[in-house]
Parts: C-alpha cells; sequence; structure tokens
C-alpha cells in the first residue's frame, strides 16, 4: 500500500521519497502572447516586446536576469553578444512577465554583418529549473548592420 500524506512525499511499506519542486522559466509563446523585435534599417534602432512565464508551481523569490542577445546564427545562447537586460525581482508561480524596449545599434561597436536577436530568460544561471533548456527565443527579424 502507497499513501500520499498530502504533500508531494509518497511513502510505501519498504521506502519513501519526496518529489523534488523545481522552478522552469521560458519565453510565452501562448494564447496573447507578444514577443517581436522591429528593426529600423536606417536608424538602426531596435524595438523589441518580450513575455516570459515562470510555469512551475514554485514562486520565484530570488532575482533573475532576462538578456537581449545578438547572435551571428539561429541560437541564441548567453556566449552571444550582450545588447541589454531586464532584472527581476521573482516571479510568481504560472505567471507571465513583459519586457519591453530600445536599442540603438550605432551604441556598439559592431561590425557589419547579417545577425540574429533573441533573449534568454536567467541568462546568469542564478534559479535552479527543472529544464534549462528552454530559456531562449529566437526572434524571426533579420538584422543587416549597417
Amino acid at each position: 500500500v502507497i499513501s500520499r500524506d498530502g504533500s508531494d512525499s509518497i511513502k510505501g511499506p519498504l521506502w519513501s521519497f519526496t518529489t523534488i519542486r523545481q522552478a522552469n522559466f521560458r519565453p510565452y509563446t501562448g494564447t496573447g502572447s507578444d514577443n517581436h523585435c522591429l528593426y529600423d534599417t536606417t536608424s538602426h534602432i531596435i524595438t523589441v516586446t518580450s513575455m516570459i512565464y515562470n510555469d512551475s508551481r514554485i514562486e520565484i523569490v530570488a532575482n533573475f536576469r532576462v538578456g537581449l542577445y545578438l547572435s551571428g546564427d539561429s541560437l541564441i545562447t548567453p556566449s552571444d553578444a550582450l545588447l541589454g537586460y531586464a532584472t527581476f525581482a521573482g516571479l510568481d508561480s504560472n505567471i507571465v512577465g513583459g519586457i519591453s524596449g530600445q536599442l540603438d545599434l550605432d551604441n556598439y561597436s559592431l561590425p557589419a554583418g547579417v545577425f540574429r536577436i533573441g533573449f534568454y530568460v536567467d541568462d546568469e544561471n542564478k534559479v535552479n529549473e527543472s529544464d534549462e533548456t528552454d530559456n531562449a527565443l529566437l526572434y524571426p527579424t533579420i538584422i543587416k548592420y549597417p
């Protein structure tokens, strides 16, 4: 006979174990999501809106950062060029958070080229998550600079 005691503990005649709950951040792409990037090729200004989601049952109280990255390929990682970031002072469970802003690429020392842009949730890896592989979102916008 296995019994559940109301928590996430399961007890049986020969064993007892507890499910460890962890947070999980990811870009929010569900109903009503608004993740977009606009690039003005004349002024070189990027306007972004990003939505993130804590899809766990755990409220995150630790500070974490969401980084905006410029990449030479279609894979956004924290090793790409960091353009800017927003810091969150935690995020409740099953809650969506949003970020929006503008950046002028002329304020960076960028070589001429074709780039992709995206964001990475918890880019400093401050929060132990159940899935660390779903933290990035690549915008479909292609940046041709200058």
